[in-house]
């Protein structure tokens, strides 16, 4: 019985865990997005990046692209996010959210982080849930 106790409070923990991570880049990718400036970019190069090992790997695409800031500098940076899917072409032009103070942090709206923020919050809600099922069965049966 206590090994259901035991096994009970480690799924909730890793559960309370992973919950926080997505809720905390939920979080973190809201304010980026609430204070963001805002800018037409032109792709210059698409890039490919290794993700994953083995079987369960795959690869990202990420734009890299130049912009003009509110304050008219031009920039050439990669986009953070990516996708699995290969989106863009150089020429295109795309829109663009950058942190104003820091112009080289670009994020193409739409690529990446929202599916994986989600998974980090389903999965934690899950493990928790099971983790106290599994400690409220420890106590019925009397530890």
């Amino acid at each position: 019985m206590a090994v259901l106790l035991i096994a009970g409070l480690v799924f909730a923990a890793v559960g309370a865990l992973l919950a926080g991570i997505g809720i905390a880049t939920a979080r973190a990718e809201r304010h980026f997005g609430e204070s963001a400036a805002r800018a037409t970019g032109t792709v210059t190069d698409v890039r490919s990046r290794s993700v994953g090992r083995g079987t369960s790997g795959g690869i990202v695409w990420l734009p890299v692209v130049r912009f003009r800031t509110a304050d008219g500098r031009t920039v050439d940076a990669e986009a953070g996010g990516g996708t699995n899917v290969k989106r863009w072409e150089p020429g295109q032009q795309i829109e663009v959210s950058y942190d104003p103070a820091n112009p080289s942090d670009v994020r193409v709206p739409g690529s990446g982080g929202g599916i994986t923020q989600g998974v980090f919050l389903g999965i934690g809600i899950l493990f928790a849930v099971l983790g106290v099922l599994l400690v409220v069965a420890a106590i019925a049966v009397g530890i």
